[in-house]
């Protein structure tokens, strides 16, 4: 039987023997009862491989600072609201506790109270007192103290002996606006500055 020839690879009996081959490329190693694999796989090409992307697009920043701004523009109304009636509703409480307090004086003296002076306006018929001046009539019989506004401020007193006794206190809301109470109101009183005061809704 003729020998193999020169330059070929010796006959085995199987998967039992290895064997080697070698190229100028890669080498292929095999090995008893394994699959042939590249000991030297290529590279592939740079703009071949997988990369991960960190880190959010232009169009992704910009969408959740608009988010952001939604929510903060609703929260700062929200916020505005609520101080808004919590400085109103206080304001209402204390008109109305100087306003009780005027109507227990004049069912008790038949008149409503009537400043020596006030700074603001007075005249034989008329006072307008802004200055707490009603502080020595009302307390301590008829208030405990009194009060003032969320400006710190106190709240503004008008009375008319003539022709009939008449009196008005005014309010003026966190917005601004200007609301009185009290009886025999005149449409002149606090009708400037503008916007002129109303009569308030409760």
């Amino acid at each position: 039987m003729p020998g193999p020839k020169p330059g070929a690879l010796p006959l085995g009996d199987g998967p039992t023997r290895a064997t080697r081959v070698s190229a100028a490329t890669c080498n292929i190693v095999a090995h008893p009862g394994k699959d042939t694999k590249l000991a030297n796989p290529p590279t592939p090409p740079y703009n071949q491989t997988m990369h991960k992307h960190y880190g959010f697009t232009i169009v992704e920043v910009l969408v959740v600072v608009l988010v952001l701004g939604i929510l903060m523009t609703l929260g700062g109304l929200a916020w505005r609201t609520a101080r808004e009636d919590a400085i109103n509703n206080e304001s209402k409480t204390e008109l109305l506790t100087i306003q009780n307090a005027v109507e227990e004086y004049y069912s008790q003296n038949g008149e409503y109270p009537w400043p020596a002076s006030c700074s603001k306006y007075s005249s034989a018929t008329n006072r307008t007192c802004d200055a707490g001046e009603l502080n020595p009539l009302l307390v301590p019989k008829y208030l405990k103290e009194l009060p003032t506004d969320w400006r710190g401020k106190h709240y503004e007193y008008t009375v008319n002996k003539s022709p009939d006794n008449r009196y008005g206190l005014l309010m003026y809301r966190a917005n601004g606006t200007k609301c009185r109470v009290g009886k025999g109101i005149l449409a002149m009183w606090w009708n400037t500055p503008a916007p002129a005061a109303e009569n308030c809704d409760f």
